[in-house]
């Protein structure tokens, strides 16, 4: 077989450049002017991401913004803004409707409401879902197109409610004081929250099964639950992420329909690890957690991954020395698209940020179309002078 010489190391060399062209993750800013809080992250449909975040805004204002992915770049808005301390926005969450509308519930200290901001390409419309205050929400859109949620009400009481398109109806779950609450739903349209109880310090979760809640304690052992997170997967069984608090790890529990297991992912001796866990699972099952971890005895911190491979955890650095304030860390969110991993974080500048292991990334490469075309010129200038030999 014949094979230009100039071919072969051009070709290469071309495929040597490009994988550094393209890292492993690539990470973009969204938001430079935000001192971002309580993000949300949602990929849509068309694998473009939006996310909803709290700001300070200067001295004595907040704001409730959101940032979306058009395909080239960053749109920014202001969903709503305030004097004073608080604010719109805090402990929000996000969804996108079959309509493509975006639907985030958030708290407003200013109203003492938790509310309900819709945007249906154009503009924002507001309602609210009770006339007194929520927060740490968690929100699904169900196959009715029924928007589901799970938030603590100002008396720290689980709450779910579930907006038809008209009203809504609001149930109380647990009446121990809860908090860190995380809902999805099954194939039947039903709730699952796990969720951590302040009174007990420990890791709960609730599910509907048609005719009430059947309430669970799934891990009792100090005072853990922290920062949880659930996903279900398409065989309904339930996944978790949370913190155990008592001994500075991240756990993860699994129910497979009969029981629970529970397992510690990431472990340090003098370390904390763990913190503000997010948890999403693939098509094949298997859940991917972004995490906070602990450096150098909190004086910095890392955004890790940790991933279960089908046998055991790989555990990922995806982004180093993260945003602190008053040394703790700023919380994080993760979506999949396609199995791909999206992150949002605040870096060390505070910014609003988001890292993807997705091959395109969020920005163009120019460097690599200006490489590409040098490589064709110089592989036609060589096909040209027929300098082949044979291999």
């Amino acid at each position: 077989m014949k094979i230009n010489t100039r071919i072969f190391v051009l070709l290469s060399l071309f495929l040597s450049l490009a994988a550094k062209i393209y890292p492993s993750w690539v990470a973009n800013v969204i938001d430079t002017s935000a001192d971002t809080i309580d993000m949300a992250l949602l990929i849509d449909s068309n694998g473009f991401a939006h996310v909803s975040y709290y700001t300070q805004v200067g001295a004595m204002g907040s704001a409730l913004k959101y940032s979306s992915y058009n395909g080239t770049g960053w749109e920014i808005q202001t969903v709503l803004s305030s004097f004073g301390p608080g604010g719109p926005g805090f402990g929000s969450s996000i969804v996108e409707d079959s309509a493509g509308y975006i639907h985030i519930i958030h708290g407003d200290d200013s109203t003492f409401q938790l509310r309900h901001s819709i945007y249906n390409g154009t503009g924002w419309t507001q309602d609210f879902v009770m006339d007194s205050l929520g927060y740490n929400t968690s929100s699904v859109i169900d196959s009715n197109g029924y928007l589901n949620l799970s938030f603590s009400n100002e008396s720290d009481q689980l709450s779910f409610a579930v907006y038809n398109g008209s009203n809504w109806n609001i149930q109380t779950v647990d009446s121990s004081a809860t908090y860190f609450a995380s809902l999805d739903l099954d194939s039947n349209g039903y709730a699952h929250i796990s969720y951590y109880d302040e009174t007990t310090t420990d890791l709960r979760y609730s599910f509907y099964n048609g005719t009430g809640w059947v309430k669970q304690t799934v891990d009792s052992v100090g005072n853990t639950g922290y920062f949880n997170s659930i996903s279900i997967d398409s065989s309904g069984y339930i996944h978790v992420s949370y913190y155990d608090s008592s001994n500075g790890d991240l756990k993860y529990a699994f129910y497979n329909g009969t029981g629970w297991t529970k397992q510690t992912v990431d472990s340090s001796a003098s370390e904390s690890i763990g913190k503000y866990t997010s948890i999403m699972v693939d098509s094949n099952g298997r859940p991917y957690i972004s995490y906070v971890a602990e450096v150098d005895s909190g004086t910095s911190y890392n955004l890790n991954l940790a991933y279960f491979n089908g046998t055991g955890w790989e555990i990922q650095v995806v982004a180093t020395n993260i945003y602190t304030e008053g040394g703790y860390p700023r919380e994080s969110s993760l979506a999949l698209y396609n199995d791909y991993v999206y992150i949002t974080y605040a870096n060390s500048s505070g910014d609003l940020s988001i890292i993807t292991n997705a091959p395109s990334g969020f920005v163009e490469e120019p460097g690599l179309n200006i490489l590409a075309l040098i490589i064709f010129v110089l592989v036609f200038w060589s096909i040209v002078h027929k300098k082949a030999i044979s291999l």
